[in-house]
């Protein structure tokens, strides 16, 4: 049976599935793992397929937690199915049996293929030759010469107003997006300065940061929810060992809004 890596929060809710489709797959959030989750560090997990099960070994600087027991960091301990391992106290993993309905192929729509649209009647030889088309322009020219004035007037004006509106809609998202894009560069000055005092872990870095942000504006709000909350979390334990108005506490200050407006 095909076994899945599950993310959970810790309301039980599903963040992403990835297959299992190789006796050892590296677990974190580079891009050449087997599977990716954003938030981790980048080879977080290691996962091994045996007899009795799976293993997984820790590659974390912190340790992590499964059935109340703690594994250090370079440690290894077996799961099986459904058991759940706590990452950084934010995000639990799982494998799980992967049940993918065999009636699902059939439910979908035999041909992906747009409907056809029914093409205008063409005119024919004998209408043109009868006058057909000049005598119907005529009576058309007459109905609109007959259109009281003030209904024209109504629909240019009803014109100009949805063009309006359509353009004013236009340059606010640019506008959006080009706060977003100040905000987040801003707050690689702000990085910085952390970095300096050393304030903030080795896998909260500017870049990850940015690859989750890239994630938000696809769409993927929920599964970059849990490193968000890990960032913001890791902000406030440090800000409340601080003095306040320090140029720290302001950085993290900045980082904390930015998360939550993105949680």
């Amino acid at each position: 049976m095909q076994r899945e890596i599950v993310f959970e929060n810790a309301d039980g809710l599903v963040l992403s599935r990835s297959p299992i489709v190789k006796s050892v797959s590296r677990v974190g959030s580079h891009a050449d793992c087997e599977v990716v989750f954003p938030g981790l560090q980048p080879h977080a997990l290691t996962v091994r397929a045996s007899n009795s099960g799976f293993a997984v070994s820790n590659r974390m600087d912190a340790e992590i937690r499964v059935g109340g027991h703690s594994v250090p960091k370079g440690e290894s301990f077996n799961v099986l199915d459904g058991d759940r391992v706590n990452i950084q106290g934010l995000v639990w993993m799982s494998i799980q049996i992967s049940h993918v309905p065999a009636v699902r192929e059939a439910e979908q729509p035999e041909s992906n293929s747009p409907a056809q649209i029914p093409l205008p009647i063409q005119s024919t030889k004998e209408d043109r030759n009868s006058g057909f088309f000049i005598e119907r322009s005529k009576s058309n020219k007459q109905e609109i010469e007959k259109t009281n004035p003030l209904l024209i007037a109504i629909a240019v004006g009803l014109s100009i107003v949805v063009a309006g509106l359509f353009l004013f809609q236009k340059d606010g998202r640019n506008t959006k997006a080009s706060d977003e894009t100040i905000a987040l560069s801003s707050l690689k000055t702000e990085f910085a300065k952390l970095e300096l005092s050393g304030l903030l872990p080795n896998d909260l870095t500017f870049q990850s940061l940015q690859a989750a942000t890239a994630e938000v504006r696809k769409g993927n709000t929920a599964g970059v929810r849990p490193f968000f909350i890990h960032l913001r979390d890791t902000c406030n334990l440090k800000q409340d060992q601080m003095e306040r108005n320090t140029p720290e506490q302001k950085a993290l200050q900045l980082i904390i809004n930015y998360c939550n407006a993105n949680i």
